[in-house]
């Protein structure tokens, strides 16, 4: 029997977060910062078991960034009046993807690390693509930046859906259950976050989503994956020409996912080991849901105003099940205090 303070009956699950490009990075980092303070505050911790709880918590939500630009530090208003501004920085061991030239993968792909752009049908198009340039605002380019990094980014990926599973029993597990936090070991979830704006978040979603599909392909009704994605709209000093840019590559993006997940058409993934091949039985169920987020006409060219409200929209969409699950142990605490004195008096009778 733990001897730790207990904490009302409030179920969590493993969560990955995964964001792509600048915007979906963000969003995704936000957010994984902000769940474990959210299920903290719920709970009404006292000053130490906050900081206990929220050591192990936060290992139960770990993120993956795939993004070709530097990560700077963000600065968010707070919230409610009182309370100190939101720092953003990268993660401990956040790396920028490879962005090499096209010019320099065509002309090198005979040879390692390129050899798997040989298969390639779009090799060619990339010929313009500057080097060490991120994504360049080019859908293609940023998926070209995923394929000069495939190996890394699908270990990632591998590592991050086998350590969702492998949470359960762990230390981790242990000390919530300990604590009276119960975290279920039937489902895990994925918050794959990306922005239809620039080229390195577009040019990689449908990617993951194809990697992440293989490796629980097994598992799969385990698994609630939640797509978010946010429109154009939200960057500062845009261009009519770059509106419009936006906008095309948005609607690109929406037709290849509305032929992979309706459609059920098949999707390939170059790789050096050989190509990764999806079916119409990965691809109709590469998510569960589909979030879309708008900029408001008061968020125009306000890009922290924007990212921290669809952060927290992700942050209150699931924290609203565990304030329900509360909730109900709060209402249900008189009964079984009732039942618990019952049974404890029956006892004594027939001692």
């Amino acid at each position: 029997m733990s001897n730790k303070a207990r904490i009302p009956n409030v179920s969590t699950r493993p969560t990955l977060f995964i964001g792509a490009g600048g915007g979906g990075r963000d969003v995704a980092r936000l957010s994984q910062v902000r769940y474990p303070e959210g299920v903290c505050d719920l709970l009404g911790l006292d000053q130490k078991a906050r900081g206990e709880v929220l050591v192990h918590l936060k290992k139960l939500y770990p993120g993956i960034y795939v993004d070709s630009d530097q990560w700077e530090e963000s600065v968010f208003d707070p919230m409610f009046a009182g309370e100190e501004p939101e720092r953003l920085v990268a993660p401990v061991g956040f790396t920028p993807l490879d962005s090499p030239s096209g010019q320099y993968i065509i002309e090198h792909v005979a040879t390692p690390p390129f050899l798997h752009f040989g298969d390639w049908s779009r090799l060619q198009d990339i010929a313009n693509k500057s080097s060490d340039a991120e994504a360049e605002g080019n859908r293609l380019y940023g998926e070209a930046n995923v394929y000069v990094n495939i190996g890394d980014v699908a270990n990632q990926i591998a590592a991050g859906i086998e350590g969702l599973r492998t949470l359960a029993g762990g230390d981790t597990w242990q000390a919530l259950v300990g604590y009276g936090v119960p975290v279920t070991e039937k489902n895990y979830r994925i918050e794959l976050c990306f922005s239809l704006s620039g080229g390195q978040g577009t040019g990689a979603a449908l990617v993951l989503l194809g990697l992440i599909a293989k490796q629980i392909e097994n598992d799969r009704e385990r698994f609630k994956i939640n797509l978010h994605i946010m429109l154009p709209g939200f960057f500062r000093a845009q261009s009519d020409e770059e509106r419009h840019e936006q906008r095309i590559k948005a609607l690109s993006v929406l037709h290849d996912l509305a032929a992979l997940k309706v459609g059920g058409g098949s999707m390939e993934i170059l790789h050096p080991e050989g190509k990764i091949e999806l079916t119409s039985r990965h691809t109709r169920e590469l998510f569960n849901h589909l979030f879309v987020y708008q900029s408001l006409p008061a968020e125009m060219s306000r890009y922290e105003s924007f990212i921290s409200r669809t952060s927290q929209s992700i942050i209150n969409a699931e924290l609203s099940a565990v304030a329900a699950n509360l909730r109900r142990a709060q209402s249900n605490a008189l009964e079984l205090a009732r039942r618990t004195y019952a049974k404890k008096r029956f006892a004594i009778v027939g001692a």
